[in-house]
């Protein structure tokens, strides 16, 4: 498709998506972003040994909330 355009509408295109691509310091937010993720990836892995196998941490999340508030119902 491209191949068939002419100069100026290549040129307009080229343009167009320049104008919506990510700004760079948007980038730079993302690879902080990558870089945090990863980090607590690693925080996670590290911890991981203090922590039975069958440790569900959305049950003990379930089960305070139930025993702090259950009392409202």
């Amino acid at each position: 498709m491209i191949g068939v355009l002419s100069d100026d509408n290549v040129k307009f295109l080229i343009d167009f998506m320049q104008k919506f691509m990510m700004p760079k310091s948007n980038r730079i937010q993302t690879d902080e972003s990558r870089s945090f993720m990863q980090e607590m990836e690693m925080m996670r892995k590290k911890a991981q040994p203090y922590f039975s196998a069958d440790f569900n941490p959305d049950q003990v999340w379930e089960e305070a909330m139930d025993e702090k508030y259950s009392r409202f119902d």
